[in-house]
C-alpha cells in the first residue's frame, strides 16, 4: 500500500472525512491497492477496468455503494439474457430469463460451456473465447450456439463477481441483499453445470453452536469418501470468493467445503475466541458426512480465515494439516494494525468483533493473539503471504511458520496481502501440498 494512500486513509478515518474524499476522488483513493487485483480476479475483468470503476464509486454508504455495483452486475445479467434468448430461439426452445431461472430453480444453461466457467481465472479475450469454442467443436468449427452459451456463462460469472463487490464488506441491509443475489445467481450458474464439471454441489444450512452457517460442499461425482478441506474467508470476503477459484481443482480428488467466517454477513453473533465452537460443530458435521473421510480433513483460510485455520490447527485434533494465507496472529492485532485502514474497514472490524469504538476494538483484537498457541500446532502447517503485505504485518506469517513444529513458509517477493498477485499459483501449490499431506497424491 502506497504511503500516500495509507496517510490519506488514516487521516480521513481520524477526521471523519472519508465521505467527502470519496465523493470527490472515488473509492480507490482510500482503499489499499490490493483491492484492484483482488476484485478484478473476482469479476474476471481487466484490472484497469476495475480500477476505473472504483474511481467511479463515490460513496461507501449502504444504498449508494450497492446501487452502483449492482447496476454493473445487472448489465452483465442483461448480456447473458440476450445471449440465452438467441440460443433458445436457435435451439427451438422457449427462452427463459436469468431472473426466471433464479426464481424457479430451473436452468437453461448448456453443458458444453461448463469447462469455460471452471477454467477461467484471468479475463478472457475475444480470441480466447473463440479458441475455447473451436476446441470443443468437430473439426475446429466456430459453433455459434456454443459461442453464445460460453459468452452467457462468462457474463453470469462476471455478474456474480460484481454482486459480491456490492456486498462488500457486509453487515448492512443493502449489502446483505446483494450477497443473497450473488448466492442465487451462483447457484443458477453452477448447479445445472455440475454434472458436466464432474462434481456434486451441496448447499447446507447448518446450525453450529446456535449460529446458522451455510456450507458450500463440492465433491467429485460418486459416493466414496474423500479427503476434504474446510475453507473459510477473511472478514471482508465471502465463501463464494473462494469457491469460484476452487472450481479448477475439482479433479484434485479432494472435497472442498466452504463457509463464511463467523461474525460476517448474516451471522447473529460477533466473532470471538468462542467462535472455535462454530468450527468444532462444522467439523462434527463433516466427520459424520457420508462423503468425508473423517481421518483426512484439512483446513485452509485466507486473511482472518487463515487465523482460524492456524487456531484450529492448535486446538482441534481432527485436522491432518492446515494452510494459513495472510493470517494475522499477533502483531496484526496491535495498535498499528489500524494505520492505513479506511474508515469502512475499521467499522467492519468493530461490527464483526462486536467492539464499541477503537478502544474496544483494540481489546477485542488483543484477546485473539495466537502467540501462546504456536507450540501447540503439531500438524503440518503451510503459511503463505506476500512479502510486502500492506494489510497484515508479514512478520506474523514468518513467526507462525518458524514457531510451529512442522511449519512451511512460502512468501511471494514483492506481493501484497494474501499474495493476491500470485493467487492462482499459491492455490495450486497449496492444493498439491494438501493432497500430499492427506495421502491423495
Amino acid at each position: 500500500m502506497k504511503l500516500s494512500t495509507r496517510l490519506r486513509a488514516t487521516l480521513c478515518t481520524l477526521t471523519g472525512t472519508t465521505g467527502p474524499v470519496v465523493r470527490r476522488a472515488g473509492a480507490r483513493a482510500v482503499l489499499p491497492e490490493v483491492f484492484v487485483p483482488r476484485w478484478a480476479r473476482l469479476a474476471g475483468v481487466p484490472p484497469a477496468r476495475l480500477a476505473a470503476q472504483l474511481d467511479g464509486a463515490r460513496s461507501f454508504a449502504d444504498r449508494e455503494w450497492c446501487e452502483y455495483w449492482t447496476g454493473i452486475a445487472e448489465h452483465h445479467v442483461a448480456q447473458a439474457d440476450a445471449l440465452l434468448h438467441d440460443l433458445a430461439v436457435a435451439s427451438g426452445v422457449t427462452p427463459v430469463s436469468v431472473a426466471a431461472m433464479s426464481r424457479s430453480g430451473s436452468a437453461a444453461l448448456p453443458g458444453p460451456a461448463a469447462q469455460f466457467l471452471a477454467e477461467r481465472e484471468s479475463p478472457p479475450t475475444t480470441a480466447e473465447v473463440e479458441r475455447f469454442v473451436r476446441s470443443r467443436a468437430v473439426g475446429g468449427a466456430l459453433d455459434e450456439r456454443l459461442l453464445w452459451a460460453t459468452r452467457a456463462v462468462g457474463a453470469l460469472r462476471t455478474a456474480v463477481g460484481y454482486h459480491l463487490i456490492a456486498a462488500w464488506p457486509g453487515r448492512s441491509p443493502a449489502r446483505r441483499a446483494a450477497y443473497a443475489r450473488a448466492q442465487r445467481l451462483f447457484r443458477v450458474l453452477v448447479e445445472p453445470l455440475a454434472a458436466e464439471l464432474g462434481i456434486t454441489l451441496e448447499v447446507t444450512d447448518l446450525v453450529a453452536d446456535g449460529e446458522r452457517v451455510r456450507l458450500w460442499a463440492m465433491f467429485p461425482i460418486g459416493k466414496d469418501c474423500r479427503a476434504t478441506v474446510l475453507v473459510t474467508n477473511g472478514l471482508d470476503g465471502s465463501a463464494l470468493e473462494l469457491l469460484l477459484p476452487l472450481l479448477p481443482h475439482r479433479n484434485s480428488g479432494l472435497g472442498f467445503v466452504v463457509m463464511d467466517l463467523p461474525g460476517t454477513h448474516t451471522a447473529q453473533r460477533p466473532m470471538s475466541i468462542e467462535s472455535e465452537r462454530v468450527f468444532t460443530a462444522v467439523l462434527d458435521h463433516l466427520a459424520a458426512h457420508p462423503r468425508v473421510d473423517a481421518d483426512r480433513i484439512a483446513m485452509l483460510g485466507t486473511s482472518f480465515g487463515g487465523y482460524w485455520a492456524a487456531r484450529m490447527a492448535a486446538v482441534e485434533s481432527r485436522l491432518r494439516c492446515a494452510v494459513a494465507c495472510g493470517a494475522p496472529t499477533h502483531r496484526g492485532f496491535g495498535p498499528a494494525a489500524a494505520i492505513g485502514a479506511p474508515a469502512i474497514m475499521v467499522r467492519t472490524l468493530c461490527d464483526v468483533t462486536g467492539a464499541r469504538g477503537p478502544l474496544g476494538l483494540g481489546r477485542a483484537l488483543s484477546r485473539l493473539s495466537l502467540r501462546k498457541l504456536y507450540r501447540r500446532i503439531a500438524i503440518p502447517l503451510l503459511v503463505v503471504d506476500g512479502s510486502a503485505d500492506s494489510v497484515v504485518d508479514v512478520r506474523d506469517s514468518i513467526e507462525l511458520a518458524d514457531a510451529t513444529r512442522f511449519g512451511v513458509l512460502r512468501l511471494y517477493p514483492g506481493d501484497d496481502h494474501c499474495a493476491t498477485g500470485h493467487f492462482a499459483q499459491w492455490l495450486d501449490m497449496a492444493v498439491a501440498w494438501m493432497r500430499a499431506e492427506l495421502g491423495e497424491s
